[in-house]
């Protein structure tokens, strides 16, 4: 107990979020300023579209609830969840178009074998195969190019998410940081100690508000995880329109903003 510093002698914490919140506000104004119908032409690309619409989702969850008592942990999950799926769109799509198809059958292998493999896990816990296999089809109007239980033979399991988070951080001046980011934002997840220690600095434990340093984190990926996902899916929905690839970049640049205004705060990059 001699170790416990008494409040009164604490120095006065000076650190502040509001310039990564007022580069976020921007980035979100930038992110509204072009948005594309996917279903324009009365069919669409399932995939690309659950990446455009999931993007939009959770950026919209972590904007409108950063600035909420009690809900920042939401924007948190958010901002993880965006940062995990950015990951993975950046390395499907970042491959030569010769190894594009091969990549994809890849991807896509992994989720049938995740489904072959919870099938037969409910069944062998009593559930029936027809009712199992009913949890997990496909609405009637979704085209498949091959059979939901078609894997490929000798496939090859996707990289993990710690390698393709690697990959993501490779431009940056810290490489590592986004792995390290990516682990910070699990702690709030998941409710550690860290995560308490994080929501006991803000002030009231009991609010669940998040320390600057959390906060900066989380808006910065948020836009970071976000840019990617909505910047590509509007790309390629727009079947790659001038203006699509200009707001994919306008996009970026927003996101850059937070991420420099961020890095003050949270000292990862």
């Amino acid at each position: 107990m001699a170790a416990v510093i008494p409040e009164d002698e604490l120095l006065p914490d000076v650190n502040t979020v509001d310039h990564v919140a007022a580069a976020a506000e921007a980035y979100w104004e930038v992110a509204g300023s072009f948005v594309v119908n996917p279903w324009k032409d009365g069919r669409t690309s399932l995939n690309i579209t659950l990446m455009y619409a999931g993007g939009w989702s959770l950026l919209e969850t972590v904007m409108v609830n950063y600035t909420q008592p009690g809900a920042a942990p939401t924007a948190v999950s958010a901002a993880r969840m965006l940062l995990e799926e950015a990951a993975r769109a950046t390395w499907r799509y970042s491959v030569a178009p010769d190894k594009a198809e091969a990549r994809f059958v890849q991807y896509f292998d992994e989720y049938r074998a995740m489904r072959r493999n919870t099938i037969n896990t409910l069944t062998g816990s009593g559930i029936s195969r027809k009712t199992a296999e009913q949890i997990f089809a496909m609405p009637a109007n979704v085209r498949l190019t091959k059979p939901l239980d078609q894997v490929t033979k000798g496939r090859e399991p996707l990289p993990t998410i710690t390698s393709m988070l690697r990959d993501l951080g490779k431009p940056y001046p810290e490489p590592g940081w986004l792995e390290l980011a990516y682990t910070l934002l699990s702690q709030m997840t998941h409710s550690t100690p860290v995560a308490y220690l994080h929501t006991l600095r803000a002030g009231n434990p009991w609010t669940n508000d998040l320390s600057p340093e959390m906060l900066a984190l989380t808006l910065d990926v948020a836009c970071l995880g976000s840019a990617r996902l909505i910047g590509l899916g509007a790309w390629l929905l727009s079947d790659l329109s001038e203006e699509s690839k200009e707001y994919r970049n306008r996009l970026a640049r927003a996101a850059a903003d937070v991420h420099n205004a961020a890095r003050s705060v949270h000292f990862l990059d």
